[in-house]
């Protein structure tokens, strides 16, 4: 199975923006995000679902995501287009070393902090 992944804070932010912009109903904030998260991290999503409604109204379909944002598992959901999410790098899975996210966080399975 292959996940997918904001390659950097960047790619991150740029969705962020994007949803926000659409009135997606899983919105960040950008800045407070820019502020928290480290620069050279990525940002692996563990769990995805089709989403189609905004403000309780039928739209396009688009992607719910889990962004996990950090080593301690902190997660966020996020609302992207689908396009978004499809043209985002996929891996088997992730090594700590490069994902700089911790084997006990997030083991390349859809389970975060070891919770179903």
């Amino acid at each position: 199975m292959k996940y997918r992944y904001f390659p950097s804070k960047a790619a991150l932010l740029d969705a962020v923006r994007a949803g926000n912009d659409r009135g997606y109903n899983r919105q960040l904030d950008a800045d407070l995000l820019d502020a928290e998260l480290i620069d050279g991290d990525k940002y692996p999503i563990s769990f995805t679902m089709e989403h189609n409604h905004i403000a309780g109204q039928e739209v396009e379909p688009h992607v719910r995501a889990m962004v996990v944002l950090n080593s301690q598992g902190e997660t966020a959901l996020l609302d992207m287009a689908t396009e978004t999410f499809n043209a985002l790098p996929e891996r088997e899975s992730f090594d700590p070393g490069e994902a700089q996210l911790a084997t006990d966080t997030y083991d390349g399975s859809h389970r975060i902090g070891g919770r179903r």
